[in-house]
Order: structure tokens, then sequence, then C-alpha cells
């Protein structure tokens, strides 16, 4: 079923043109008679309705105001604490912490610190200005609701009275083309979206199947490659094998005794060690060869300092440029959902933190600085029981 542009067009003008002419008949000819009664009570009852709509917009205006300046706190805190991970949220122990810094003498009067003292000034007052307006709006009485007032029917004005039938039918008619109307529109507009779903959801398929048949065909590549390597590490035995045997029977046809020497060396296969890993089976092989440390809130770096902890080894990777280095968990259990979020959530993410087994689906990159390692690419962690 479909609803050309013209018909639903026409539909429209119809519908408007006889919504509008029931208004103008009923307008003209069913005035109702319409009386002034109202009482002081009702004066003062229309004066606490406006206090209390000025109090609530009072209130309104207020929370926007204190909603961007918390915003300009939390930058503010941001550039004190440098935090650049939009990610991490800015808690009452950043705040804290960038109060802290800002008492410092030599950091006290940096822009930075201007900004937020500035910020967190306004925001207690406008917190008081809150306060004290919700406590006038709930001394503010609820005005009573008016009875209505009976208006007296004119004469000639009712259903079947002059003109009243003809508005009726208008009525009856509008309504009916407007729930016309509106169904061909609901069907034009969810043809239109389940046909936008279909397509995408074709297209995401298709991109499952293509980067399915892709990665068959990568691991068939790798497994020929495997087969490759073995097939010319078992030839290379055999050549060596073969000369060693030639070289011994050339020493025994001279008279001289035979020495085995090598004479190259057979190339090993050895694959390397791919993500996502158990962090017991990681830490195991690069414990003797990495740095341990912990995670500087303040300054926000990972330093080598074993007073305050070891949280974090820094593993020097082969893959990895020259200043960039692995930072992965200096644990292989976590007991509980706290271990995750006190030490590791602002350089790992993880779905479902709990206790148990440490998995690495992706190790965090960090860059070698001055005083530490600042955080470059966030990793992964998987919990597994």
């Amino acid at each position: 079923m479909k609803l050309s542009k013209k018909l639903a067009f026409g539909c429209l003008v119809l519908y408007f043109a006889l919504q509008f002419g029931g208004c103008f008949l009923f307008s003209s000819e069913n005035k109702p008679l319409t009386a002034n009664n109202s009482s002081p009570k009702e004066n003062n009852t229309d004066t606490l309705d406006t206090e209390k709509t000025t109090i609530k917009a009072n209130i309104s205006k207020i929370e926007g105001e204190i909603n961007d300046l918390t915003k300009k706190r939390e930058e503010a805190v941001r550039k004190i604490l440098d935090i650049e991970d939009k990610k991490v949220e800015i808690g009452p122990k950043s705040v804290t912490n960038a109060e802290n810094t800002c008492s410092e003498k030599d950091k006290k009067n940096t822009t930075s610190c201007k900004e937020f003292l500035d910020s967190k000034n306004k925001l207690e007052g406008k917190n008081r200005e809150l306060e004290a307006e919700r406590k006038l709006e709930s001394s503010t009485k609820p005005s009573p609701t008016p009875s209505p007032t009976p208006s007296p029917t004119p004469s000639g004005a009712g259903i079947f009275g002059e003109g009243g039938l003809m508005t009726l039918l208008l009525y009856l008619v509008g309504g009916i083309i407007s729930l016309a109307v509106l169904g061909g529109i609901s069907f034009l507009i969810y043809r239109f979206f389940a046909n936008t779903i279909k397509n995408e959801r074709e297209t995401t398929e298709q991109g499952f199947r293509i980067a399915g048949k892709n990665n068959h065909d990568l691991t068939q590549k790798v497994n020929q490659l495997e087969q490759t390597v073995k097939l010319q590490s078992g030839q290379f035995t055999q050549i060596q094998t073969a000369l060693q045997t030639l070289q011994r029977q050339i020493a025994e046809s001279g008279g001289q005794n035979y020495q085995q020497q090598a004479i190259f060396t057979q190339p090993v296969y050895k694959p390397e060690p791919q993500f996502p890993t158990a962090a017991e089976d990681y830490l195991s092989k690069v414990s003797a060869n990495a740095q341990t440390a912990t995670a500087d809130l303040i300054g926000g770096l990972l330093i080598n300092d074993s007073n305050k902890g070891n949280e974090f080894l820094i593993v020097r990777d082969n893959e990895l440029p020259e200043n960039l280095f692995y930072a992965v968990p200096n644990q292989t259990r976590f007991q509980t959902k706290s271990d995750y979020l006190n030490y590791y959530q602002n350089y790992y993410t993880c779905e479902n933190p709990s206790g148990g087994a440490v998995w690495i689906k992706s190790p965090t990159t960090v860059r070698r600085v001055e005083s530490g390692w600042k955080l470059q690419e966030k990793g992964e962690l998987e919990i597994r029981n």
C-alpha cells in the first residue's frame, strides 16, 4: 500500500479546511455567555500562583547556573591534575586533590587554580540561593482549585440549534479525515524506518560475513606459513645431516679422525605470545626484566616508587617504538571488584569487574616522560572465574 504525495497533501488541505470551517461556525453561532464573577479570594489565589510560578522559574535558572559552574570546576580540576582522559569522572576525591594542589604557594596564583577557586566560590553561593528558593517554595501554600462557574447557555446554541448540527457534522468528518491522514503518515514513517533498519542490518551482516571470510583466509595463510617454516626446518636438518655424513666419509677416506662441526645453525620457529593471555602466564615471562610502578593521582603518571606501591609492571616490548612501553597489572587475581576500581580503572577498561583470574585482552601503552610514564592508550582486562 503506497500513499502518493498529492493524495496526502490533498487530505491535509481538506482536513484543515473542515476544521477551520467548523471552528468558524462554532465561534460565530455558539458563543457562550461570560460573566465576571471574580472575587477577592480568587484574586488572592491568582497572586499565590504567580509567586509560585516565579519561584519555580528562579529555581530552574539557578539549577542551570549550578550545572554550568560545575562543568567549569571540573575543567579546572582536569587542568590542575593533568587528567586528559575525558572518561575519568571528577569526584569529591579529585576536587579535594585540586584544593590541596592550589593551596601550595607556587601554584596558588596559576590560571587553573584561579578558575577553580572562582567557580568553587560561585557554586557555593548558588547552592545557598537554591536552598533559600526551595524553602520559600515550601512555605507557599498551594492554591485551592476554584470550582467552575456554570455559564448560561444561549438560546438556539444547542447541538440541534441553529448551525449546531452542521458544526457537529463538520467536526465528525474532520475527525475521520484526520485519523485517516495520521494513519497514512504513520504508515509512511513506519515503512521508512523499517526499510532503514533492514538496510542497516543487511549491511552489518554483510560486513560480518566479509570479516569472517577474511579471518578464515588469514588463519589458513598463517597455518600454511607455519607448515612451510616447519618443512624448511626439516629440510635444513636433512641437509645438515647429509653434509656431516659427507665430511665424515671424506675424513675417513683420508685416514683422518672426524670431528663433527656445526655447519650452520638450524632456525627455530618460536611464535610470539599473543593477547589475550592470562596475567599469570605473561608475568612469569616478563617480570624478570620489568620495572615496578605505582599510580600518582596528582601528577597523572605512573612512577617508580616502591614505598607507595607496585601495582604495575613496565615492560619493554620489541614490537613497540623506542619510547613506548606496556603497563600491565602486577596481580594475577582480583579478590573483589574494589581491586580494579582502586588501582586500574584509570588505565584499563573491564566489562564486568569482580573477583577472579586476571586476563589481559590488550595491554595499556604508556610513554616515557621525565618523571615517569604517561598514559598513551588504555588497555582492556577480563576477569575469569
